[in-house]
């Protein structure tokens, strides 16, 4: 077989194909990971307050507890998802699911605060290097017209697994102990790697560079499955994609063509999740400051996780009948004046609710729009290495805010400074993401 691309013919079968079994289980199996991902890694904002008092932690301290996650994405993302590209999705989901587990489960027995900050990397390292090949996955089984609903389904798995671990931790940490949420949300992750294993299909662009029979059988069989009307001959036939000559790195996405939009993206990202996680980690020990009990501190996390997760399938449901690109700048503009609301919101349960309800919607809405515009602009062949690199800056700012909102809780600032400063950030994602430049082939809403 001569090599040429075989992307655009792949891609045309994918958007032929009726939305069947096949692409229901990848997007249920890929959003089921996405759930662990995010009760795993919040599993310490509901806990915090608790630990705190326990191990006598200060503001400062509990902030580096909450970054150090993020700087484990941020590895993960950068050292383990290009992997995806290299020895394949699936491979690298399942090693980066035991790494997550592993890390989570012994963090239900750490003695101390340097193992569980040690701990918190690992669950990072796994979820950073497992986010951009599931969605990578994601994106090549759905139709060109349903890609930014099921990238926004399955990124929207992070939120209901916080949503999860909210309602887990308010059953469990008073009666078993905090260590309880840990335990129960690593062994689910250990176990959830057995259905991964047997029921996740390798990429089809993955598998289309090579020419190795057994790989190409496997081939014919998924596009069958997809559509069983296509000729089998026609499919033995297709040519083999061109494998990747060049090391997968930055470099791949620094290229002169794409370089300027890259960096963009990279600033839209950092905002987002900056803001994302400061509130995530923040909100529960925020309201228990401001006399609420720990029950409705942990409410309040859920509640915010409950609009991210709403917001982000309104986003992905409103593109595709809408161009996406301004559906983000909306979504991060309304962030911002929500935000902006919060402080004087402190003092009414009510009020702070909706609050953080909107705060959630709007911001966790457009982050996934960020995904979908990423997952968009980079070509198949380095897909899950742009969407990692995207990660790796969106990871610096997950730890940048916890970390600042910690050093900013210490001294005292007032919360109505305190979130006016904070809803600034989202501007930034405003302006990267109308400088991402896709030339003729501008960001579509799903067609």
């Amino acid at each position: 077989m001569q090599s040429s691309s075989a992307t655009p013919d792949l891609d045309q079968i994918m958007d032929d194909a009726k939305l069947g079994h096949l692409q229901i289980s990848v997007l249920l199996l890929c959003t089921f990971v996405t759930a662990l991902e995010g009760f795993d890694l919040l599993a310490i904002a509901f806990a915090a307050p608790v630990i705190a008092k326990e191990w006598s932690m200060s503001p400062e301290a509990l902030g580096i507890l909450f970054g150090v996650g993020p700087v484990g994405l941020a590895l993960g993302a950068l050292l383990l998802s290009p992997l995806g590209d290299r020895i394949g999705r699936k491979p690298t989901i399942l090693l980066c699911m035991a790494i997550m587990g592993i890390s989570t489960l012994l963090s239900g027995f750490a003695q101390n605060y340097t193992q569980l900050l040690i701990l918190r990397i690992g669950i990072g390292l796994g979820m950073g290097g497992a986010t951009p090949c599931l969605e990578t996955i994601t994106a090549e089984y759905s139709t060109n017209r349903l890609r930014n609903l099921f990238i926004s389904v399955v990124t929207n798995g992070f939120m209901v697994g916080a949503i999860a671990g909210g309602a887990a931790s308010a059953l469990l940490i008073e009666s078993f102990g905090w260590q309880s949420i840990f335990i129960i949300g690593g062994t689910a992750s250990l176990l959830f790697m057995i259905p991964i294993w047997l029921l996740l299909p390798e990429s089809i662009h993955f598998l289309a560079r090579s020419e190795q029979p057994e790989v190409r059988q496997q081939l014919v069989s998924i596009l069958q499955r997809v559509n069983p009307g296509l000729d089998q001959r026609q499919i033995e036939q297709m040519p083999v994609a061109p494998q990747v000559t060049r090391k997968l790195s930055v470099l791949l996405v620094l290229d002169p063509a794409i370089r300027a939009s890259t960096l963009f993206m990279w600033l839209a990202f950092f905002s987002y999740f900056y803001c994302l996680y400061t509130l995530m980690q923040w909100i529960p020990t925020i309201l228990t400051a401001n006399g609420f009990a720990n029950n409705q501190a942990i409410v309040a996390g859920t509640t915010l996780s409950i609009g991210g997760a709403i917001g982000s399938l309104v986003l992905g449901a409103l593109t595709t009948q809408a161009n996406l690109r301004p559906m983000i700048l909306g979504f991060f503009l309304l962030s911002t004046l929500t935000m902006a609301m919060m402080g004087p919101a402190l003092g009414n349960t009510t009020q702070i609710m909706v609050a953080i309800f909107l705060v959630g919607f709007f911001i966790n809405g457009a982050g996934v729009g960020l995904f979908m515009l990423a997952a968009r602009f980079y070509p198949s062949d380095r897909r899950a290495t742009g969407i990692g690199w995207c990660s790796v800056f969106g990871r610096l700012g997950a730890v940048t805010g916890p970390v600042v909102a910690g050093y900013l809780v210490g001294v005292e600032l007032a919360w109505g400074y305190f979130f006016i400063l904070l809803s600034l950030v989202p501007l930034l994602s405003i302006l990267g993401t109308l400088q991402v430049n896709f030339g003729r082939r501008d960001a579509p809403a799903a067609a």
